[in-house]
């Protein structure tokens, strides 16, 4: 026996044939293979808790995945197939997580980037999503979500719409002046399949701007067709009461032709400041800006009056300009607005007034005045003078030939040079 000493781990072959050498044949093959079977059932002790360790861990990594986390699974060659079917599936979380939170990412981004106010429904009633314009639109509180609608929202029409989407039915509604607000907001309530808890969707969208300009077309329309209907009406009768025998009538002959020619001259103003209107606003009239002169250019402009103003005893006064003091404009249109302003001046000046040209040099800009010594405008009517049509007085208007017309072009050219 002592022939083993210094040798390590013998196998149970090398066992047995040290035993049969010791001890003889018949005692050495028993030993030799209970050596065997214990050398076997140690092996598979150990490789038995190997592999329970191993199944430990890729439970652990199999709860971990479960748990959101689908990082890299560690490498085990102990139980290789079920290590390579977690990693497998670990993968493809990563990759269905990424492409979630994509489409996450880009729903909430058209979310925000829309004007439309949207609300998202649970079938309980508790509001499951709403964009910011929703928020802002609807003044929806910060903990709105997940509570009754019902309780965020005091809208009759809309929490109707709402129930009826939820019980199925799509439905379109208007809401004038909600929560006091002066809006106009138009909406449709529809119901949803269900999926991620949704059962109806609610889209708002505000058309207060669109229906007050659709209130200025009608009202455009109506003045336009009523400024275009007096002149003709007066132009009517005075050819029916030349045609029925007046022409015969020298002095009322002259009389009805002078009216004639006043009221054809008012219709052709008429008209062609329609004209204008219509190109300043829809960009017919191309602006060219260039560098004017401006004490050349109010010099000539007030030339041009110079006559009217001495029909009405008035006088007209250009204010000195320093020789280098220039503006950035379009002749044409810096001409529009000046001679629409000192048409004005002219027509609603008192004879023995004045009136006076002048420009000022100030930060950057310069400022261009048309200046008389008229009634003025009462404050009441100040914030509406550039609407088209109005008339601070309109018998005196009618009275002088303005067709209210004006200054709405004036500010439309004035805004598109740049101006003000």
């Amino acid at each position: 026996m002592s022939a083993w000493r210094g040798l390590a781990a013998p196998s149970a072959l090398g066992a047995g044939l040290l035993l049969a050498v010791a001890f003889g044949a018949g005692t050495a093959i028993t030993l030799f293979l209970a050596a065997a079977l214990a050398c076997t059932a140690v092996a598979i002790a150990l490789a038995h808790g190997r592999t329970r360790a191993a199944a430990a861990r890729l439970a652990r990594e199999a709860e971990r995945i479960a748990h959101g986390d689908p990082g890299p699974t560690p490498r085990d060659d102990t139980l290789p197939e079920l290590a390579a079917a977690l990693e497998a599936l670990a993968s493809r979380l990563r990759e269905r997580e990424r492409r979630l939170t994509s489409e996450g990412e880009l729903l909430a981004a058209v979310l925000k980037g829309m004007e439309d106010a949207i609300l998202v429904l649970r079938e309980n009633g508790r509001l499951l999503l709403a964009n910011e314009p929703a928020h802002r639109l609807l003044a929806l509180p910060k903990g709105a979500a997940q509570k009754p609608l019902s309780d965020s929202l005091r809208i009759p029409s809309l929490l109707e719409a709402a129930q009826a989407a939820l019980a199925g039915r799509a439905t379109s509604f208007e809401l004038f002046n909600p929560m006091g607000a002066g809006r106009v907001l138009v909406g449709r309530a529809a119901p949803l399949a269900g999926r991620g808890g949704a059962a109806a969707v609610i889209v708002l969208r505000n058309v207060t701007e669109l229906r007050r300009l659709e209130a200025m077309r009608r009202d455009f329309v109506a003045s336009a067709s009523h400024e275009l209907r007096t002149p003709v009406a007066a132009i009517r009768g005075y050819a029916e009461t030349l045609a029925s025998g007046a022409l015969d009538d020298r002095e009322a002959a002259g009389r009805f032709v002078e009216g004639l020619a006043r009221q054809a001259e008012r219709l052709t103003a008429l008209i062609d400041d329609l004209l204008d209107l219509s190109r300043v606003e829809s960009g017919g009239m191309r602006l060219e800006p260039e560098p004017v002169a401006l004490g050349a250019f109010l010099s000539r402009v007030g030339a041009s009056a110079e006559e009217r103003a001495a029909a009405r005893e008035l006088r007209l006064k250009i204010d000195p300009v320093d020789a280098d003091l220039e503006a950035l404009v379009d002749p044409k249109g810096l001409e529009m607005v000046l001679g629409n302003l000192l048409d004005n001046a002219l027509k609603y000046t008192p004879a023995g007034g004045s009136v006076r040209l002048g420009a000022t040099r100030l930060e950057g800009t310069v400022r261009i005045e048309v200046r008389d010594t008229g009634p003025g405008i009462e404050p009441r009517h100040q914030a509406r003078i550039f609407e088209r049509f109005y008339r601070a007085d309109a018998g005196r208007a009618r009275e002088v030939g303005g067709t209210g017309l004006g200054l709405a072009i004036a500010k439309h050219v004035a805004q598109q040079s740049g101006g003000d």
